[in-house]
């Protein structure tokens, strides 16, 4: 069994109560000298806090819940790795949830969430549709700080940190157009997700900067899984197309792969670019042009703003992070 308070307390001569008071670091009027004695104690006893009698003396169980939509959801491999390290930096437990697909299991892994005693959430708004409207209801209800990452039908909530999906497509899309390339497929994640939309817009706003006219016909959307890739660029070559501008690096992986297996080389004979930079170099035979979207700044952000809800018990203003584009073999100027 290891050492409790109660040996603290008979180390030190102090009472028990004056012992859990230190350790607990409550609120009191003892002395910073019996303060030292009792800490110096703990320490040469070599005394651990119980977690879950520390729960139940600070209200607090030190875990953050984060739920991702079940659809292609080792799309976010790398958030939850992020996540995973900015809460055990800060001193946090993550529990991940993947809500199956409707708003009604995300809902309820919200409320489930709240009732296995969260100290935060972390949301990521794809699990939720465009139209949906109970999770006003829900999240108005909810005592325990929620950060979303990214909209929530049109409306970005307080403490919502937001990768900017549309600068990415913004990017992505420039960065080809500079390259000479104009017939450009692109390929999106599922259509109702609001970070397709914006992605999209992005790409769209890229092209209207040189003076062309976006086409429907250069658009595919589908889950961000490798198989959405191999199957939309046998659409895309269709259309004639030079590049393809990806919304996740395994959907890139995926036209990579169909590439060559129809005899295409990349990039001579098709530049790629994906999003993420999720997956190794060695997938990409040396290396895919790809929009990093800074998922350790994300995820530290997360924690920081659950921590100050915690000691302000106020919502932050929203966040946007904006994406990075990483220049990589993947993408070159088309064929003359």
């Amino acid at each position: 069994m290891g050492v409790t308070i109660k040996d603290v307390a008979k180390k030190t001569g102090l009472s028990i109560t004056t012992v859990s008071l230190v350790l607990n670091k409550k609120d009191s009027r003892i002395s910073e000298r019996t303060r030292q004695l009792i800490e110096s104690a703990a320490q040469e006893l070599n005394y651990t806090p119980n977690s879950t009698a520390v729960s139940l003396v600070t209200k607090k169980t030190k875990i953050i819940g984060l739920i991702l939509p079940e659809s292609g959801y080792y799309h976010f491999s790398s958030l939850i790795r992020s996540m995973e390290s900015a809460c055990r930096n800060g001193d946090y437990f993550l529990m991940v949830s993947i809500a199956r697909q409707g708003d009604e299991d995300a809902l309820e892994l919200l409320e489930s969430l709240v009732k296995k005693r969260v100290d935060g959430l972390v949301l990521d708004p794809s699990c939720l549709s465009a139209e949906s409207v109970g999770y006003q209801e829900v999240l108005g209800g909810i005592k325990v700080p929620v950060v979303c990452l990214g909209c929530i039908g049109p409306l970005l909530p307080p403490n919502s940190i937001a990768p900017s999906h549309q600068q990415g497509g913004f990017l992505a899309m420039s960065h080809l157009l500079e390259l000479g390339h104009r017939r450009i497929g692109c390929i999106t994640g599922p259509a109702s997700y609001s970070t397709s939309f914006h992605f999209w817009q992005g790409c769209q706003d890229a092209l209207e900067e040189y003076g062309l006219a976006p086409d429907q016909n250069l658009l595919v959307q589908g889950p961000y899984r490798p198989e959405t890739g191999a199957l939309a660029l046998g659409q895309l070559l269709q259309q004639n197309v030079t590049a393809v501008v990806t919304a996740s690096d395994f959907i890139a992986w995926g036209v990579w792969q169909e590439a060559l297996r129809r005899g295409l080389s990349v990039p001579e004979d098709l530049s790629i670019t994906g999003y993420g930079d999720s997956l190794a170099d060695s997938c990409f035979n040396g290396g895919l042009t790809s929009l990093t979207v800074h998922f350790d700044r994300i995820a530290r952000k997360a924690v920081n703003l659950i921590r100050k809800w915690e000691e302000t018990n106020t919502p932050s203003p929203p966040e946007n992070i904006f994406p990075s584009l990483l220049c990589r073999s993947s993408s070159a100027p088309p064929r003359s």
